[in-house]
């Protein structure tokens, strides 16, 4: 149950990276210096969900 409740945090997260991926690229930019596109953030939303379906699958694995 916790492994299906981390994945799903973490869906969510993704979903709100990806919706705001224009505004957080300027936010990295100001701190990392130089120029983040909206691209990079959409492939961090996609990372992020990739890894919420490996918790929850590797979760569902632990309890069979």
């Amino acid at each position: 149950m916790g492994a299906l409740l981390a994945g799903l945090f973490i869906a969510i997260v993704a979903i709100v990276v990806f919706l705001q991926r224009r505004s957080l690229a300027q936010a990295q930019a100001l701190v990392l210096g130089g120029s983040i596109l909206p691209g990079c953030v959409i492939a961090e939303a996609v990372v992020l969900f990739l890894i919420a379906i490996a918790i929850v699958v590797i979760g569902m694995m632990g309890t069979t």
